[in-house]
């Protein structure tokens, strides 16, 4: 019973170097070389009905086999993170998008507010305002000059009755003049001609 205990253990410790030699010589290849290396390797060479077939240990399929999960389970990590990276950036992208959106939109609304104005309470573009001020202040200054012009016209008219009348004044006042002194000529001969008669 010792017997087949020690060959169990020799065989054993005699086949986990082995295995960890394998293991470590295929780890640290690309999974084409490690495939490249199976193929390559020395093993038994069978041929059946003219095709050959190459024997392959176990041991060495099932650390390649380890090799192909571990690189699929690192593939599928890599492509789960690149996952979560791309729909942070869509995440992104799309508050950048609706960010750029809302600026737009108030770029917008600002600009049709710089461009309009209200006048007396009525929404109106700058181009219209400018039009309804240039009339306003158009006609506003059509009405003072045609004030003026009336009022110079009418202190003319007014300085010429003034210069009238006072020639008329000075007209009325000679023909007073002219008229007492008659009168007074005229009383003076009629008293005159009384004290005349009163002394026949």
């Amino acid at each position: 019973m010792k017997y087949p205990m020690f060959l169990g253990l020799l065989f054993l410790a005699l086949s986990a170097p082995l295995h960890a030699q394998e293991q470590v010589s295929v780890a640290p290849k690309s999974l084409t070389e490690q495939l490249d290396s199976l193929m390559t390797q020395k093993n038994s060479l069978y041929k059946n009905r003219g095709v050959r077939y190459r024997t392959i240990r176990e041991l060495q399929l099932i650390g390649f086999k380890e090799v192909i999960q571990d690189s699929m389970d690192k593939a599928t990590a890599h492509r789960r993170s690149l996952d979560k990276q791309l729909s942070a950036q869509i995440q992104k992208t799309d508050s950048v998008q609706a960010l750029y959106n809302a600026i737009t939109q108030t770029n917008v609304t600002l600009e049709k507010e710089k461009n309009s104005m209200a006048f007396l309470g009525i929404p109106s573009t700058k181009s219209s305002y400018r039009v309804i001020s240039w009339t306003l202040i158009l006609s506003l200054l059509g009405g003072l000059l045609f004030f003026i012009f009336k009022f110079r016209n009418s202190n003319f008219l007014t300085q010429q009755a003034k210069s009238a009348l006072e020639e008329m004044e000075q007209e009325f006042e000679q023909h007073r003049r002219w008229a007492l002194d008659r009168e007074q000529k005229l009383s003076r001969e009629l008293l005159d001609e009384r004290n005349n008669k009163k002394k026949k």
